[in-house]
């Protein structure tokens, strides 16, 4: 069993709301930070406030602008991944509240966020999101996990198949052909299966593509 340091997901943006409720305002919020309204819930759409998309803000989910619905809001720590549910396209860290002394009174969060359209990585094989049963992934030179395509477009050809990420080696179903221990806190092993055939080839006892809520 081989034994590496972390297993990379998908790289974190920030969402930042200011909500001033009788104990501030919007003068004194954090740099970086929209006012609102009202608190944004699972079922809400976000937009890009950047051309990066580094950074998101509130929008209508009927505006032109929004390209994400929240699908869950998760209060992450000490949690050990997967956060998201399945079919979870981009993470990002986010805190809304009110304003006190010039700070969000508010534990952060992670967002996990749908795209309103095509495509969508996060669903299982197609590369990004968490890292979750059904994606394939290879490990670089440093001993890093690296979510990939099962496809092999896009980056990295594929070197194996999560088939379960569980907290003892001994608990991987009996098709893992290499249980790979994360040294996180808590150790988590990834039961990998070996992919059939090169990039894209199949894998018997694995679930491959689907989407997560039926849409585009």
């Amino acid at each position: 069993m081989r034994r590496i340091g972390r297993a990379l997901g998908e790289t974190l943006v920030v969402v930042v709301a200011s909500l001033a409720i009788g104990c501030g305002s919007g003068d004194d919020a954090p740099a970086g930070s929209e006012a609102i309204d009202e608190l944004s819930g699972v079922g809400d759409c976000l937009a890009p406030a950047d051309e990066e998309a580094t950074r998101f803000v509130q929008a209508a989910c009927d505006d032109k602008r929004a390209t994400v619905r929240i699908v869950d809001l998760v209060t992450s720590a000490g949690d050990s991944p997967p956060l998201c549910p399945v079919g979870t396209d981009v993470l990002v860290d986010g805190r809304q509240g009110a304003v006190v002394d010039g700070d969000i009174a508010a534990l952060p969060e992670t967002w996990c966020l749908r795209n309103l359209g095509a495509p969508h990585p996060g669903d299982p094989g197609k590369g990004g999101g968490e890292l979750i049963e059904g994606d394939c992934f290879a490990v670089a030179g440093d001993d890093t996990v690296a979510e990939v395509a099962c496809d092999g477009s896009g980056g990295p050809a594929p070197e194996h198949r999560l088939l379960a990420l569980t907290a003892r080696t001994e608990d991987c179903p009996v098709e893992t052909d290499e249980p790979i221990e994360l040294t996180t806190s808590p150790p988590r092993v990834l039961c990998a299966g070996a992919l059939r055939g090169g990039a894209g080839g199949g894998l018997g006892g694995a679930g491959a593509d689907a989407d997560a809520d039926g849409s585009d």
